[in-house]
């Protein structure tokens, strides 16, 4: 099966991110929320990242007028799921709440065709359980994207119990069509890479814990790995209410102690410090403007 058109459902960070990527490699984009005034926003700052980038060098004047050509002629506004039933594939990418993920893919298996592949971008969930939550579980399958989209270049592919085949290879030629590089995962809390994140994350928030400076850290990491960023830096940028819910999720449906969130880490979510989001997570981000 060929996909040509997308639904993303969803206007936040993930979902604005995969629409982007969908829109600017040839895919016509559906994309809807609750309000379509969300995703509106979404476009309206999708074109102010392309501007940013042409400021900071990384595209030329002459790439910002592609891309912006692109966008505008590949997306279309959407309230709600009613268009669903217009595409090939929807890509689900709402908040991390599984309960709310069933209810929208059993309403999606409802409302599309019987072609239609259903995607979640589910970072920690079982894809077998959201299949069956579709009522087409061999047209399910995960695809998790990582953040920023339009940056990192994995994406984990997730088969069900219940995934076919085709529709495996579907969602293959998609994720290189977006100029991914896909990593076949397996369905298990957290598949590969939050599995080994979600742990980092844990072990440096417990060195915190034991009064360790953040920057020490990161710093330490950043030396001895070559890496970019360290692990408080990386968790302040996810979010770190993000991370905790992640966490959540992957000690509840295994039990593993690695898994079990540091309690400062909950109480710094309590306490409104959600990293960058919210100007303050491990590191205070309100004078770096």
């Amino acid at each position: 099966m060929e996909v040509g058109t997308i639904m993303v459902a969803g206007a936040g960070l993930m979902g604005r991110g995969i629409a982007e990527v969908a829109a600017c490699r040839g895919f016509k984009v559906i994309w809807s929320d609750v309000k379509s005034d969300l995703v509106r926003q979404g476009l309206s700052e999708i074109q102010q990242s392309f501007q940013r980038r042409v400021q900071k060098k990384k595209i030329t004047p002459a790439d910002h007028d592609r891309l912006l050509g692109l966008l505008q002629a590949n997306v279309s506004v959407a309230d709600g799921i009613e268009r669903a039933s217009e595409a090939d594939m929807v890509i689900e990418a709402i908040t991390e709440n599984f309960q709310l993920k069933c209810d929208l893919h059993a309403s999606l298996g409802k409302t599309c065709g019987p072609q239609t592949i259903l995607v979640s971008n589910t970072s920690t969930f079982s894809i077998t359980a959201l299949g069956a939550s579709s009522g087409r579980p061999d047209r399910f399958i995960g695809l998790h994207f990582f953040s920023p989209v339009p940056v990192m270049q994995v994406v984990e592919v997730i088969r069900g119990l219940l995934t076919s085949e085709q529709t495996c290879q579907a969602a293959l030629a998609v994720v290189a069509k977006m100029g991914k590089e896909p990593v076949l995962a397996p369905d298990i809390p957290g598949f590969i890479v939050n599995r080994i994140l979600l742990a980092w994350y844990n072990e440096a928030i417990s060195l915190v814990a034991a009064g360790v400076k953040p920057q020490d850290i990161d710093r330490g990491w950043k030396l001895a790995t070559n890496a970019v960023m360290g692990p408080l830096e990386t968790a302040d940028f996810s979010g770190l209410h993000v991370v905790l819910q992640a966490l959540d999720s992957v000690y509840q449906a295994t039990g593993d102690a690695k898994f079990k969130a540091n309690p400062l880490l909950r109480n710094m979510v309590q306490a409104g410090m959600l990293g960058r989001k919210s100007g303050r997570g491990f590191y205070d981000y309100s004078k770096k403007q």
